[in-house]
């Protein structure tokens, strides 16, 4: 508690709807931000569920984009079914670098959190690793 108090490093509400007005599009994050993988079917649908319709109702929401807490890889295909028929998810995504995802809606990201290394370095290592997984046919996510 003494950390949260002092380095603060959530957005408050009035933070959030400020982005939002500022035309950007928020998306949720879990309830509380378990690794997925370690998660039944069912709580990880519930998990994505949950907070996105937290978020749409806090927040007056006309979407629901969500991000997979750690990564997406290892997570089913009936987990995507799921979400994108039945929960309403618009957009989901992963961490697994820059390749296609067998779902189109589920786009995959890369971290750019190691403020040791430039952001120019870090586009620049997954740009040559895209690539790579291209030359070798390995740039798609596989879904079991």
């Amino acid at each position: 508690e003494d950390y949260l108090a002092r380095v603060k490093p959530y957005l408050t509400s009035a933070q959030v709807k400020e982005l939002i007005e500022d035309g950007f599009t928020i998306g949720a994050h879990s309830v509380n931000h378990p690794e997925y993988i370690a998660l039944s079917l069912q709580e990880q649908v519930d998990q994505t569920r949950e907070s996105a319709k937290q978020l749409r109702q806090t927040f007056s929401l006309d979407y629901d984009v969500f991000a997979v807490p750690f990564k997406d890889r290892g997570l089913s295909r009936k987990y995507f079914k799921e979400i994108f028929n039945g929960v309403a998810i618009d957009i989901s995504f992963g961490t697994s670098g820059m390749i296609e995802d067998a779902y189109p809606n589920s786009i995959q990201r890369f971290w750019m959190e190691d403020v040791s290394v430039p952001a120019i370095k870090i586009v620049g290592f997954q740009y040559a690793m895209r690539l790579l997984r291209c030359l070798v046919g390995r740039n798609r996510m596989r879904r079991s």
